[in-house]
């Protein structure tokens, strides 16, 4: 799983649904396993992985039932970090797809979720989805209000490029 992850975050969709797909069909043949809540949660993240590199080359159809089948999963298990990983997925597969609205209602209760829950290090990638969204709609004082918010928690988190990259070029440039 952490291939197609890894492949997407460089734009390397084509070998990410490939790895995201072999992991589904090894879900597949596994479906009684000791490790049951381990595969659980991978079957939902392999789904939105899949899903996103999908939307990237606009197979929406594809990537909806991916969507709708990883909430799913995610919904019988009714564990925040899933049911929060869905959301996120989906939102940005209808945000790629440019509709807004659908990518509000996803990620709204997923953005909520994340603070319910205490899940911060999905705050940054739901907030500037979030944020890309309302400011597609107009809603330009929100959409920015979430941005800023998006900035601060990829910082404290220290994830994305605004962590670790940013901190090396200050290391490496004194």
């Amino acid at each position: 799983m952490m291939l197609a992850r890894s492949r997407y975050g460089r734009g390397d969709y084509e070998r990410a649904v490939e790895n995201a797909r072999q992991v589904l069909d090894l879900l597949h043949e596994r479906r009684d396993s000791p490790d049951e809540a381990y595969l659980k949660f991978t079957r939902v993240t392999a789904r939105i992985w899949l899903l996103l590199c999908l939307a990237e080359f606009g197979r929406f159809d594809e990537a909806a039932v991916l969507g709708q089948e990883a909430i799913d999963v995610a919904r019988v298990m009714n564990e925040p970090e899933e049911l929060i990983f869905a959301g996120f997925g989906v939102g940005r597969m209808h945000l790629i797809q440019g509709n807004p609205d659908m990518a509000v209602d996803a990620l709204e209760p997923a953005l909520a979720m994340c603070w319910s829950a205490e899940f911060p290090i999905y705050i940054s990638r739901i907030a500037s989805c979030l944020g890309a969204a309302y400011a597609s709609l107009g809603r330009t004082d929100e959409a920015l209000v979430l941005l800023e918010e998006a900035v601060r928690q990829a910082a404290v988190s220290r994830i994305g490029v605004i962590g670790p990259f940013h901190d090396r070029r200050n290391r490496a440039t004194g």
